[in-house]
């Protein structure tokens, strides 16, 4: 009634099973590595590329072995369907390596957009988190770009503005210290404490002042710096003179303050735009948060379209929507991975309906409708979508939860969470790969009249 199969052997079953165990093992272990990492440099970036990459080669070699044991326990959900839920499972088996290759392509795309969209969901809630607690000011007004200025006036006139009780101008930059050129703050250290939470684990703002520097914990790590430490630098872009600093303070990172902190006149001096400010960190009397003191605030600037005046809640909503060109990413990843899978299921169920026209035939002739014939395919394709689907996630969370000791030592907020409703919906979208792939294949099936497919067979 069928095509004799020829299995592969059970010394070469062992021998791919072992290369593909052996591979998993070493992935997962570079992975695992990451355990105690304290940040995202580039060799525990490239520990993590190399130990995903390395995990997910391993799965693709055990797919074929993982599929029997795998389908076996999905297609117990098909036993609601009958005997056509019993031939969908037992045709989808009838072949491990050609179902695995089928399913290969939704598993690497399915790992891709589970581990980042993990990764997406864990980061946008510390960034939020972080930029809730490095801000005590409640409204932030600020140039649209580095080189923008609020100008000297408008500061006067926030400040006289009816219910500001602090207002603290900062200054924007940059400085070299070597190679790496990263943002400086020029703050006023009188009042800095009073808009900015700065968790100091050494110094303080308040020793700020012309020569004096206060560096981020990621800053001072990666440059083996310590508080008392003199290093040469160049404030402003394009300086190329470098000057001597005393690193008088090292704090936990925080993103409002950014990399290095100085005296805001000094600062000033080498800003984009001489002697300007960038930003005013407001603090209102009583932390009110109104339209109406809102609308105050956009008047002392003349309603400059120029100027941005937001709220501490609004700082962290647009802190929040900087993931929304990831999210994007990772389901134009999941588009790719879809057209690829649907083609390839196609295929595969074209060929397996070709090959068993014979037994198509025999079971119209015994008593099959042609809406049961469509319902085996439609269910094939779906164990196949499936299989891929539970390999592909199972895989994404995990290297993403190893990955996320990456995100601890920058981000001390930083926690895995899981996005329920994206990973639901990515499964969704998965299984629907399956039966969208199977429509044609199923529909050729069932036109096969039981005299027609025996003879044609």
């Amino acid at each position: 009634m069928r095509t004799a199969e020829q299995p592969p052997s059970a010394a070469l079953s062992r021998v791919r099973g072992g290369l593909g165990l052996v591979t998993v093992v070493l992935g997962a272990g570079l992975l695992f590595s990451l355990t105690d990492a304290t940040g995202a440099d580039d060799d525990n970036l490239q520990t993590a590329l190399f130990g995903c990459g390395i995990l997910v080669t391993g799965l693709i070699v055990l797919a074929p072995l993982l599929a029997g044991p795998v389908i076996r326990l999905l297609g117990r959900l098909l036993t609601r369907f009958g005997v056509v839920g019993d031939l969908a499972r037992e045709n989808t088996l009838r072949d491990p390596r050609r179902t695995a290759a089928t399913a290969v392509a939704l598993m690497i795309s399915t790992a891709l957009v589970s581990g980042l969209a993990v990764i997406n969901q864990s980061t946008s809630r510390a960034l939020d988190a972080q930029a809730a607690a490095g801000l005590s000011a409640d409204y932030m007004i600020g140039t649209r770009n580095t080189i923008g200025a609020v100008g000297s006036d408008a500061v006067r006139r926030i400040a006289d503005v009816p219910g500001v009780r602090t207002v603290s101008a900062v200054a924007d930059s940059v400085i070299s210290a070597g190679p790496r050129v990263v943002p400086v703050s020029g703050v006023d250290p009188r009042t800095v404490d009073e808009v900015l939470k700065l968790r100091f684990r050494s110094g303080s703002a308040e020793d700020l002042g012309p020569g004096k520097l206060a560096v981020s914990h990621s800053y001072a790590r990666d440059h083996h710096l310590t508080t008392g430490e003199r290093i040469q630098a160049a404030i402003g872009p394009g300086n190329r003179r470098d000057e001597p600093y005393t690193v008088v303070g090292v704090y936990q990172d925080n993103p409002t303050a950014q990399d290095v902190l100085g005296d805001r006149a000094e600062v000033q001096r080498h800003s984009y735009l001489r002697d300007s400010v960038q930003r005013v960190l407001v603090r209102t009397t009583g932390g009110t948060v109104s339209d109406a003191l809102e609308k105050r605030l956009r008047s002392a600037v003349s309603d400059s379209p120029l100027l941005k005046v937001q709220s501490r809640a609004q700082l962290v909503e647009e802190q929040a929507g900087v993931a929304g060109e990831l999210i994007t990413l990772m389901f134009g990843l999941l588009a790719v991975g879809v057209l690829i899978s649907t083609l390839g299921m196609v295929n595969t169920l074209a060929m397996s309906v070709s090959e068993r026209t014979r037994e198509i035939g025999v079971l119209r002739a015994v008593g099959a409708d042609r809406s049961g014939i469509r319902t085996m395919i439609r269910l094939e394709a779906v164990c196949v979508a499936a299989f891929g689907t539970l390999l592909g996630t199972a895989g994404g969370l995990f290297g993403a939860w190893k990955v996320s000791g990456l995100a601890n030592g920058a981000i001390p907020q930083y926690s895995f969470s899981l996005p329920w409703g994206t990973l639901a919906l990515v499964v969704l979208l998965s299984l629907a790969v399956g039966v969208a792939a199977a429509a044609l294949p199923a529909r050729r099936a069932a036109a096969l009249g039981p005299l027609e497919a025996v003879a044609r067979a």
